[in-house]
């Protein structure tokens, strides 16, 4: 008789875990890596949503690149702007742009989002119509995000 049980979870950062996919994401291959953080809600909910990522050939405004910031951490933010060969980042629950991000920072970019075990590729129209809000509701980000908190 089968038992049931969940297999033991272990929980790690991604500073220990990057050079175990670093290899896989250069070898053109992809990684599921649960999210955590809300910079990015309402697009992904910390602990509940993955992303996939993989090897990037060329970056572009709404791409959603991993990239290590100066102190170590790693970040997952869309690209809002690029200027003198960086980049602007910014999370879609964030009000202020990050810059300069360089190019040598950016490890692997977002081909998806598992939402609720449900993937959406960023290819889709649904998700570009969905980056292309987001990223041109900049001005009025803090009053969206506002209603979005009552919401909740």
């Amino acid at each position: 008789m089968a038992q049931n049980y969940k297999k033991p979870v272990k929980q790690t950062d991604m500073a220990a875990l990057f050079p175990l996919i670093a290899p896989i994401i250069e070898q053109g291959g992809a990684v599921k890596i649960k999210v955590t953080g809300y910079s990015m809600y309402p697009l992904v909910s910390s602990r509940r949503d993955s992303v996939l990522l993989g090897k990037y050939e060329r970056l572009k405004i709404g791409d959603v690149p991993l990239f290590r910031r100066e102190d170590g951490s790693f970040v997952l933010h869309r690209i809002v702007g690029e200027k003198n060969g960086a980049y602007f980042v910014m999370g879609d629950y964030e009000t202020k742009k990050e810059y300069p991000v360089y190019p040598n920072q950016i490890v692997a970019v977002a081909k998806g989002f598992y939402r609720k075990d449900r993937f959406w590729p960023c290819s889709s129209f649904r998700y570009r119509l969905y980056s292309a809000f987001w990223r041109r509701t900049v001005a009025i980000r803090p009053f969206l995000l506002k209603c979005l908190a009552r919401r909740k």
